[in-house]
């Protein structure tokens, strides 16, 4: 665990020097290289996490399924047909399919969207403030999710990240009747969003169903994301050429329509993965330690039951010992009566 978070703060450091020096200062040869050991030391980490797994499934292949949350016995593995039968896995794909579609078509329209709040000088620092935040996403995000992964529901983290994106989203509105520099919390609003919903769903997935077929159960995910991109994509542009003049649109009215529905979409997201939450198992004691509801209520019953019983048998003692008191007064008070006879 130490040599992960170590990994992750120097992959952090890294991309925040490769972000000052080559984006900021256009020291590009400085960047260069900064992104070229970044590169480097992803490759070694893939390198040694290969060797690692591949060691581990060689010498015990079920050791591996504990690893990901459940334990084996507590893990069913899943085909995505069955998959398809879960609602929790089909509120995810929704999900995501509205948080990375909007926020990755925020992302493209960067350019039209600082024109629109006439702040188009600012158009490469919103951008890169985009990406920074994205990554902030992914590997803070990441990080802290890993971290509490059998504590906290990955749902919650999800739900998390769809609230962050229609907040966001929310205060790209009031940019033109307030102030545009509300651009820069909205923008690490939605870019911290969409970089948890990265990398939450396969987490989500893997504890779900499984490493075996992990590939397809992700792979729909992934098919849904590049479908939402798409699709919302297509729509921004078809809503900014009905207002644009002369190949340009600036104003609130450029973005309002868009950004009002990928507001409500990612709540509708939100509501989704509150209620693949509710019916998720919760999070708590392992199934061994839980017991039922109904199994406590019976154990009780047993024990009332066992209870009357002792009492009913402690009370036919007493009036057993009781009766045989008074037989044996008699038999000696006949007895007594027979030798005054005698």
């Amino acid at each position: 665990m130490n040599l992960i978070l170590l990994f992750v703060f120097l992959e952090a450091f890294l991309l925040f020097g490769f972000w000052i020096a080559g984006l900021k200062l256009k020291h590009w040869t400085v960047g260069w290289i900064i992104f070229a050991v970044t590169i480097f030391l992803n490759f070694v980490l893939l390198a040694v996490v290969i060797f690692l797994i591949y060691n581990s499934i060689k010498k015990d292949p079920k050791k591996l399924m504990g690893a990901f949350g459940k334990s084996e016995k507590d893990r069913k593995e899943k085909t995505l047909a069955e998959m398809l039968k879960e609602p929790k896995y089909i509120c995810l794909c929704i999900a995501s399919f509205i948080v990375i579609g909007v926020g990755q078509t925020y992302n493209f329209q960067l350019g039209d969207i600082a024109t629109a709040i006439k702040k188009k000088g600012a158009q490469e620092n919103m951008l890169d403030f985009y990406w920074l935040a994205e990554m902030i996403g992914r590997f803070g995000g990441g990080l802290l999710a890993y971290v509490l992964f059998e504590k906290v529901n990955t749902y919650k983290f999800a739900c998390i990240a769809a609230i962050c994106s229609a907040v966001g989203f929310g205060l790209t509105l009031l940019c033109d009747s307030l102030t545009n520099n509300l651009i820069w919390p909205a923008n690490t609003l939605i870019g911290i969003g969409t970089g948890l919903f990265w990398v939450i769903p396969p987490m989500t997935v893997m504890d779900d169903a499984g490493p075996k077929e992990f590939g397809l159960n992700w792979g729909l995910i992934i098919f849904c994301n590049f479908l939402g991109i798409f699709i919302f994509g297509k729509f921004f542009d078809a809503i900014l050429d009905v207002f644009a003049t002369g190949g340009k649109c600036e104003g609130g009215k450029c973005i309002l329509i868009q950004h009002i529905l990928f507001g409500i979409l990612c709540l509708v997201a939100a509501g989704l993965c509150y209620y693949a939450l509710k019916v998720d198992d919760p999070v708590g004691p392992s199934p061994k330690d839980r017991e039922p509801k109904n199994r406590k209520s019976q154990a009780g019953k047993d024990r009332s039951r066992k209870s009357e019983k002792d009492k009913k048998k402690k009370e036919d003692k007493k009036s057993k010992s009781k009766d045989k008191k008074s037989k044996d007064k008699k038999k000696s008070k006949s007895k007594s009566k027979d030798k005054k006879k005698n």
